[in-house]
């Protein structure tokens, strides 16, 4: 899966999770800040961007990436490891 199409999946997936309009979300968009996400959003985050990706995904991986760029990086960068 190419970079473009991971980063438009992951910001589908947020904006789903976090009831926003895909405009609303960008590379720069930083979650605690803009998206002020609960436990649950997080929960739900996890689960669906590991269903997604196939990658496993701890909480606390979660809470090192700041912003939505810094996810998308983390993922395309899990699943180099994966290949």
């Amino acid at each position: 899966m190419e970079e473009k199409e991971i980063e438009k999946k992951v910001i589908q997936i947020i904006a789903g999770i976090f009831k926003k309009n895909l405009s609303e979300i960008s590379r720069e968009t930083r979650f605690v800040e803009n998206l002020q996400p609960k436990s649950m959003d997080t929960i739900a985050l996890i689960a669906a961007l590991s269903g997604e990706f196939k990658i496993k995904i701890l909480p606390a991986e979660v809470q090192e990436n700041k912003t939505v760029g810094e996810a998308i990086d983390w993922i395309v960068k899990k699943l180099k490891e994966k290949e």
